[in-house]
């Protein structure tokens, strides 16, 4: 099973070609998951948006509510576990914390060291929540993943890197 973070979740509810996209066309969609909270940040980043933006992105996000609606599921109590005892002792600092998941200086406007603190923090429970479930996890890589698949044994994938990570 496969979990999406942030980044490949909005290139995949942004439709159109890209690595995400030529990635999850040769899996099986029952083996794709979403978290809650990669939808809530993504609703967060596009009520963010200007109006042209969000009248393009909101239909898109509800149509990904409807399609990931058997395969979405909430931060529970397990997953707190293994992130406060698995995710949050370790240092995972690296570039993705001063820049946003793609690249930029982050997705937000205003405040954006409280967003980018808040986006990161959210991921990292994503994190948790694979680490949990034995899933792997679709992300972009950063700094801290090998750490954690070499002291952790999380699996993850990155559809932008040649190869798939």
């Amino acid at each position: 099973m496969y979990l999406l973070d942030l980044p490949p979740f909005l290139d995949l509810v942004g439709g159109g070609a890209g690595p995400v996209r030529t990635w999850s066309e040769k899996i099986p969609r029952q083996r794709i998951y979403v978290s809650s909270l990669a939808f809530a940040l993504a609703e967060h980043i596009i009520e963010s948006e200007p109006l042209g933006s969000r009248s393009v992105w909101l239909p898109r996000l509800d149509k990904a509510k409807s399609e990931f609606e058997a395969r979405t599921f909430d931060f529970e109590v397990r997953d707190v576990e293994v992130w406060a005892k698995d995710v949050m002792p370790l240092e995972l600092t690296g570039t993705e914390d001063q820049t946003g998941t793609d690249g930029r200086e982050g997705y937000f406007g205003r405040d954006q060291a409280a967003h980018l603190i808040m986006e990161q923090a959210l991921r990292r429970m994503i994190v948790a929540q694979a680490l949990g479930r034995r899933y792997i996890l679709v992300t972009k890589a950063g700094p801290y993943h090998d750490r954690l698949k070499v002291r952790k044994r999380l699996e993850w994938l990155d559809p932008y890197q040649e190869g798939g990570g």
